[in-house]
């Protein structure tokens, strides 16, 4: 079992020390998650609204917690993370080609340069490669690695961004879908994003927004407070951050996905319905259409010349 352990934390991603108070914002707040791995506790930041896990996991507990099945899932032991994320490779494939056709090949040159960051099984740089690119990955579970060298051929390092030796203004794109939430040193990520890209490179990234319409319906039922999750972000605090890293925002939408019913009843917090849902033959079942993410945005910043 994971045993949790933390480091502390000070400032939000915007940059506001977690004590701060301003009068142009509410009292911060605090959520807890009680788990039997130990609790995980969110604050809310009085300066932008985002909610920062504080104090956050150690590298040691987050990589362990990554690569552990209460995590990912089983198809007899729903996760916490995800139902059964051996089970949706289908799924993911559909979603990958989609997310390369209309949000990433546009923005690439030829025999492009790719990092994605939390890749997980591979299969969207699987689907990179394929169309010509040089990709690059790295994750923080060993299990997830080892499933992209088997299904998509792709080596994958077993490590923390921060500490990948990647040359400087050497990459055309970094993509972090589903990560960025997950980063514990986001400043210093997007630091290290705009070291790595060359002039005009693209980071991509989506991410829930927790000043959305759908982040205050769940309250503190929200999928993001988990102990994966380092920040939950309002689009004023990333917005700040990447400021504060030196980037350009190109675009921002609501997301567009087409996910399975497996993955809709995990973020939806309706995991009581999997098995009827399992016993309906629909688990695996694939929406045929993207569909705009109710409170998901999609980003792309670039570095500037």
């Amino acid at each position: 079992m994971v045993s949790f352990a933390f480091v502390p934390r000070t400032h939000c991603i915007c940059g506001t020390p977690l004590a701060c108070r301003t009068p142009r914002a509410e009292q911060s707040a605090e959520i807890v998650r009680h788990l039997p791995y130990g609790e995980v506790r969110f604050r809310r930041c009085a300066a932008c609204g985002s909610w920062l896990q504080a104090p956050v996991l150690n590298p040691a507990a987050l990589a362990a917690w990554c690569n552990s099945p209460d995590y990912q899932g089983s198809e007899h032991n729903p996760g916490i993370g995800y139902a059964d994320y051996a089970r949706d490779e289908r799924q993911r494939a559909i979603e990958a080609r989609h997310r390369y056709r209309h949000d990433i090949a546009p923005h690439l040159p030829k025999q492009a340069r790719v990092l994605e960051v939390g890749c997980a099984s591979g299969t969207l740089l699987g689907e990179i490669a394929r169309h010509g690119h040089s990709v690059l990955g790295c994750d923080l579970s060993e299990r997830f690695a080892q499933t992209a060298r088997r299904l998509h051929n792709i080596d994958v390092a077993v490590a923390d961004w921060l500490d990948l030796d990647v040359p400087d203004a050497t990459l055309d794109a970094i993509l972090l879908l589903g990560t960025i939430s997950n980063l514990p040193r986001l400043d210093e990520s997007l630091a290290r994003a705009r070291r790595q890209l060359r002039p005009g490179g693209m980071l991509f990234f989506n991410f829930p927004a927790a000043d959305s319409l759908v982040a205050r319906l769940y309250g503190s039922r929200m999928w993001m407070f988990a102990p994966s999750v380092m920040q939950f972000m309002t689009r004023g605090g990333i917005t700040t951050a990447l400021d504060r890293a030196g980037f350009r925002i190109a675009s921002s939408a609501i997301d567009r996905q087409a996910p399975g019913f497996g993955k809709i009843l995990g973020h939806a917090r309706l995991m009581r319905l999997y098995p009827l849902f399992a016993r309906l033959g629909l688990i695996d079942a694939a929406i045929p259409l993207a569909l705009p993410i109710p409170g998901v945005y999609a980003v792309r910043a670039v570095r500037p010349n």
